[in-house]
């Protein structure tokens, strides 16, 4: 597994392009090395719907929630109810996840706070910050 990154776990919703399969699970790591790894020992396409970095819901609690659309292990069939939870709580966008997780850690933002900000938003706050980032640097 890759590096830890972050002090709690982020939950994970990805999906099999074929199977049409969501696996439910967790990283303290990059979401994207995780599913990299993943995808070594899958014969399906994995991709990322969201992640979530709320501090209410454990991937145990989420798996709990969702356990009547339980096919095998970590992996759910795809339904409305896991699709809705993640249209309203999860990022998509991987680089916007670890930007708003800090801004959440930091105190700036609130979990709620960033979900009603929304995706487009937040994916924008995170390339104005990675813009700034790099202006900084000096070679």
């Amino acid at each position: 597994m890759g590096s830890k990154i972050v002090d709690r776990y982020i939950v994970y919703f990805i999906q099999g392009e074929i199977t049409q399969k969501i696996k439910i699970g967790q990283t303290r790591g990059m979401v994207d090395e995780r599913m990299s790894e993943l995808q070594t020992g899958s014969p399906d396409q994995l991709v990322h719907l969201g992640s979530y970095i709320g501090h209410e819901l454990t991937e145990d609690d989420l798996r709990k929630k969702f356990k009547s659309h339980l096919s095998h292990g970590e992996w759910f069939y795809p339904n409305t109810d896991i699709y809705d939870f993640i249209s309203k709580n999860c990022i998509k966008d991987i680089q916007a996840i670890y930007h708003t997780y800090d801004q959440i850690e930091k105190g700036s933002l609130t979990f709620e706070e960033a979900m009603s900000l929304g995706e487009e938003r937040l994916v924008s706050d995170s390339k104005k910050y990675m813009d700034e980032v790099v202006k900084s640097i000096s070679f």
